[in-house]
């Protein structure tokens, strides 16, 4: 509070002792920090798998019923949606695949940069 009053400052501590506690804050603040970022990367993680999984499961499944109209007499329209339906589920497919590949190798470089490995 700055009341314009000026006036000393009694001192119970000696300087070292405010340094060596500057020293101990630095320190639990880098543990919180790596703490933070483990929990982070641990959620990071458990989402990918769920991510993985809720969208692999259904486009897998898409992919693999379409595949069963190849042995079936379709029209020829029939034939040409079926197979605009599995090239872009395959596509689809891809890009779940490529995005999630991207995520782990992201979370592995920052795992190897935070450890300078």
């Amino acid at each position: 509070m700055n009341d314009g009053y000026w006036g000393w400052i009694k001192l119970h501590r000696s300087l070292n002792s405010i340094w060596l506690n500057s020293e101990i804050e630095r320190n639990i603040e880098k543990e919180i920090q790596i703490k933070a970022e483990t929990i982070a990367n641990k959620a990071k993680n458990q989402i990918l798998a769920n991510i993985s999984h809720e969208l692999r499961t259904p486009l897998g499944t898409i992919t693999g019923l379409i595949s069963c109209f190849n042995y079936s007499t379709l029209t020829n329209d029939q034939k040409d949606m079926i197979y605009i339906i599995q090239h872009t589920s395959d596509f689809v497919l891809s890009i779940v695949y490529k995005i999630l590949d991207k995520a782990k190798l992201k979370s592995i470089s920052n795992f190897f940069n935070k450890y300078n490995i």
